[in-house]
């Protein structure tokens, strides 16, 4: 934070992440997977909050297991964009992944995510397999 008015403003992050446990315990939200090898998502974790199907592709258990989130609206994009952005994040992913890779596509001039991906591994291989689990379900 460059302005320190700003930082002693937010609150302190032990605090946000209880609140965000308290929350989650409250509200009898659907426990994230913390096993490498659980069978499948949880049916709430595969919908969006309008009940759309979001997630796309589960390579399923063990250590090189990918899953893939996106909507229809997304895969539309996707397939009619020709630019590309991508980023890998490693600080929000639930304990038994390595990272969230997030593909954008630029679509009417604006920067839109697309794929939403957590990846198990960080290696040419295991993004090589990534696009070719894509390009099953978004051809182009």
């Amino acid at each position: 934070m460059s302005d320190p008015t700003i930082a002693r403003r937010l609150p302190v992050r032990d605090n946000i992440k209880r609140r965000i446990r308290m929350l989650r315990q409250n509200n009898q939200l659907v426990k994230v997977p913390n096993d490498q090898n659980f069978s499948s998502v949880p049916i709430p974790l595969t919908k969006t909050v309008r009940q759309d199907q979001f997630l796309c592709c589960d390579t399923g258990p063990g250590e090189d297991r990918i899953l893939v989130f996106t909507s229809v609206e997304q895969i539309y994009i996707l397939q009619h964009t020709d630019e590309f952005l991508v980023d890998g994040t490693f600080k929000v992913v639930p304990e038994i992944f390595y990272q969230l890779y997030i593909i954008h596509g630029v679509y009417r001039d604006h920067v839109v995510p697309v794929i939403y991906a957590l990846l198990r591994r960080k290696n040419k291989e295991t993004y090589q397999r990534l696009i070719n689990e894509i390009l099953k379900f978004a051809p182009r």
